[in-house]
């Protein structure tokens, strides 16, 4: 029975990860680590998602089922973990440290990364949002041997997913890792008995998924109303500082709530009555709930 440690953090999208891979047979998961504050950003491959007083959906998942869950303040704590359990093999999810190979190296048959993009490309600790910024209508998931750099491992199984016009950041990234865990445990035979060394990344041909700046989320108006639309409604769960530019200003927006393929007003930005603001896109145009500036 392959005996796995799981590595995450205390967030809602890994909970199907773990799903898949309690639903699989014959498998033990022995804990689930989840790490919280980064202790270094040279470490850090992206932010924790919940604070030390929540309980996350995949703390409540694992301890439905009597898995132990550890919270790791620091990557001392996230060795001792694995250097207990002494796994067959260590599964990351929305991890966001990066492992040295001392801690690669305590699993038997080493730590295997679930990635929502199809790499080499969306390489980082965001790769959906960018996924949404870029105006890609199809994405993927990857499981890859995690190695010494970020996302950067061989490659053992990749799939491939159409993005559906309603499906947002979030929930996206939830189907990905959903789909990544399934990989994985369909993996396990191989990996138990050695036998799946994967594909080595071309890593000239890797693109970067960075942790968005302002700027990020920045939508020029200058770009059709349909990618604004696309991009608004499916980031906009993800709290961050949403605006457009238009009409030589910066407009702090919300959520989306109307969209014009053609239209355009005359104005480059129409204030409403009931707190919401149409932008004028290149072309159409997208009417915004209001997002106060300083929030």
């Amino acid at each position: 029975m392959p005996r796995l440690t799981m590595l995450s953090m205390p967030c809602d999208e890994p909970v199907p990860a773990l799903a898949a891979l309690l639903a699989a047979p014959g498998v033990e998961i022995a804990r689930l680590v989840l790490a919280t504050m980064p202790e270094d950003a040279s470490e850090a491959g992206g932010e924790a998602c919940a604070s030390a007083d929540d309980e996350s959906a995949i703390e409540r998942l694992a301890r439905s089922v009597g898995v132990p869950v550890v919270r790791a303040r620091s990557m001392r704590e996230v060795r001792a973990a694995i250097g207990e359990d002494v796994p067959d093999l260590a599964v990351a999810a929305c991890f966001p440290w990066r492992l040295r190979r001392e801690a690669r190296e305590l699993p038997r048959r080493g730590v295997v990364n679930i990635h929502p993009s199809l790499l080499p490309s969306g390489r980082g600790p965001e790769p959906v949002f960018w996924t949404f910024r870029n105006g890609e209508r199809e994405t993927g998931v990857t499981v890859h041997w995690m190695d010494e750099g970020f996302d950067t491992g061989p490659i053992l199984a990749q799939r491939r997913f159409l993005i559906p016009d309603d499906l947002d950041a979030p929930s996206l990234e939830s189907r990905l890792l959903g789909m990544g865990g399934e990989l994985v445990a369909e993996l396990l035979g191989e990996v138990a008995a050695g036998e799946a060394p994967g594909v080595p990344q071309a890593r000239s041909a890797g693109t970067r998924a960075p942790t968005p700046t302002a700027a990020d989320w920045l939508m020029p108006a200058s770009l059709p109303a349909g990618w604004a639309w696309r991009f608004a409604r499916a980031v906009a769960p993800m709290g961050g500082p949403l605006a457009a530019a238009a009409g030589g200003k910066i407009i702090p927006v919300g959520a989306p709530v109307a969209m014009e393929d053609w239209a355009r007003p005359g104005e480059a930005v129409v204030e409403h009555d009931d707190g919401t603001v149409t932008i004028r896109f290149s072309p159409g145009s997208v009417r915004f709930a209001r997002r106060a500036s300083d929030e």
